[in-house]
């Protein structure tokens, strides 16, 4: 019995696997194929598999010796975008920029700003204070979260920007936000509601800027 062919294994999955059907959706006038049975957001898609983490008990991120269960790493979550809406004033489609090396803060926050609609702003973590400066009035973002090594470089753009810096890592002299002391002082349980359409804008990241500056991809 032969194999098949890559078109033929296409339709066959589209056939007897309903995750994977398709409609055709117009999105800012433009006609797309897109997924029929795709959550309507990337937070839906989040509290959507739950069940298949052993209902949230199972371990689902690791970084060193920090440990999260699935239940635990959504419950982050959500006491963070608790923190952005009503700490922080973030409203719908507004941006957030994160600054900071991998770490779990960085899956969290995405996860959060998603949670609540607004627009995370991702910036390299190689990138100099020039660099920084241009990304955050390209796009706008004036609240920034971000670890030691990228607060040091947004020191000289915070007064002159009015930026909001908030440490994910320690109390510093740079500011006095702290999402350390933030999550640990925030009792919400529950998830936030927000009317998130599949077509809203997710994030901004930047390209390489090789013949100029960086521009902001949606």
């Amino acid at each position: 019995m032969s194999g098949m062919s890559p078109d033929e294994a296409v339709a066959h999955l589209l056939r007897t696997n309903a995750s994977f059907a398709l409609k055709e959706e117009r999105i800012r006038g433009v006609s797309y194929r897109v997924f029929a049975n795709a959550p309507p957001s990337v937070a839906d898609m989040l509290h959507g598999c739950r069940e298949a983490h052993e209902n949230g008990a199972n371990e689902y991120l690791v970084a060193g010796d920090r440990r999260w269960t699935f239940d635990q790493f959504l419950s982050d979550v959500n006491k963070v975008a608790f923190i952005l809406r009503n700490h922080f004033g973030v409203r719908q489609g507004e941006p957030v920029a994160i600054a900071m090396r991998n770490c779990p803060e960085l899956m969290i926050l995405t996860m959060a700003i998603a949670s609540i609609g607004a627009v995370t702003v991702f910036v390299n973590a190689w990138w100099t204070t020039p660099e920084l400066e241009y990304a955050l009035t390209d796009s706008g973002a004036n609240l920034v979260f971000a670890d030691r090594e990228r607060r040091e470089r947004l020191v000289p753009l915070v007064e002159v920007h009015n930026l909001r810096v908030v440490s994910v890592d320690s109390i510093t002299k740079e500011t006095n936000d702290n999402l350390p002391n933030l999550l640990k002082s925030c009792d919400f349980e529950g998830n936030l509601v927000a009317k998130i359409q599949p077509e809203d804008d997710f994030a901004i990241m930047y390209s390489s800027g090789t013949t100029g500056h960086p521009k902001g991809v949606v």
